[in-house]
Formats: C-alpha cells, sequence, structure tokens
C-alpha cells in the first residue's frame, strides 16, 4: 500500500495532522513524517517517528522530488503555516508528479499561502472559513470543516483518494 505522506510547520498544523496520522496507523496504512520547526517538537511529543526534520530556523529541504520518488505517497497531507516552506514546496511536488494534495487549515484565511495551489481537500477550522473560501471561489474540490478527529463519518469520492476514504 502507497504511503500517506505528512508535512508540517508549526504547532497547530501538527495538531490538526497528528490525529490523522494516528487515524491512518490505526487503519495499518503507512505514513511518512515530515516536520520543520515548532512542529518537530509537537510530533516526537505524539510519539510520531519523522521522516526528516528541520530547524526553528527553515531550513529548504534538498529535493521534494526525490522524496517523492522513494516513496511513491499515495497522498499528501501538508499545513498551511506561516511562513509556509516544505508544506508548500511538497506540495508544488506533488502537483508536477499528479499526487492528491490534502490543506490543513489552522487559521482563517491561512489557505492564502497555498498561492493558488487548489488542493483536492481543504481541512478547515469552521464554517465561517468555509463560507471564506467559496466567497473567494477558492477552487477546492471538497471542503471538510471540523478537526480529522471529528470527521470519522465523511465520505469521499473519488477513485484516487483510497487511503484518505479509508481513514475519513
Amino acid at each position: 500500500m502507497k504511503p500517506l505522506l505528512a508535512i508540517v510547520r508549526d504547532i497547530m498544523s501538527a495538531r490538526m495532522i497528528i490525529p490523522l496520522i494516528k487515524l491512518a496507523r490505526g487503519l495499518e496504512i503507512p505514513v511518512a513524517t515530515i516536520a520543520e520547526g515548532k512542529a518537530v517538537g509537537e510530533c516526537k511529543d505524539a510519539g510520531i517517528e519523522l521522516l526528516a526534520e528541520g530547524t526553528d530556523e527553515f531550513t529548504l529541504f534538498a529535493n521534494p522530488s526525490k522524496v517523492f520518488d522513494q516513496l511513491n505517497p499515495e497522498i499528501i497531507c501538508i499545513g498551511c503555516s506561516y511562513p509556509i516552506n516544505w508544506e508548500l514546496q511538497f506540495a508544488e511536488e506533488a502537483r508536477k508528479k499528479k499526487i492528491p494534495v490534502a490543506a490543513f487549515a489552522d487559521t482563517w484565511g491561512c489557505t492564502k499561502r497555498l498561492r493558488g495551489l487548489n488542493p483536492e481537500f481543504a481541512f478547515v477550522i469552521d464554517e465561517f472559513e468555509a463560507e471564506r473560501i467559496r466567497c473567494k471561489k477558492e477552487a477546492f474540490a471538497s471542503l471538510i470543516i471540523g478537526d480529522i478527529a471529528s470527521t470519522t463519518n465523511v465520505q469521499i469520492s473519488s477513485g484516487r483518494m483510497d487511503a484518505l476514504n479509508k481513514i475519513v
């Protein structure tokens, strides 16, 4: 089975994606996690093993393309951190390789940091943010409201999203 690849940078994006990682592992879906900044500590505290980690200086990852070639992930899950760094680099590389992207928006308006990337899924914090995205006509295929831990009954229809469908 292809892995889920999670990329996180700050505390809140880590806190949104860590429950997804735990759900995936519980379903025996392989997960690779790359963290930088404050997310490194959050992941380690949650017992998440890291494929790679950065420092608080947010150094650039050497080669996202090489990581994709080695892992061949089913989907990548990113935060919308500020400043956005690896999350966006990996999402842009996923686009080139036609790998679906799920973005986790931990605050109002943070999806604008994706610079028009338009992921297949956006997990948003509340209906207000979902409506803001709809009004701005940001082209996300699916909006999911609430944190991942509370979305266990959500069904997402797309053949390429088998791994994410099993989780949510």
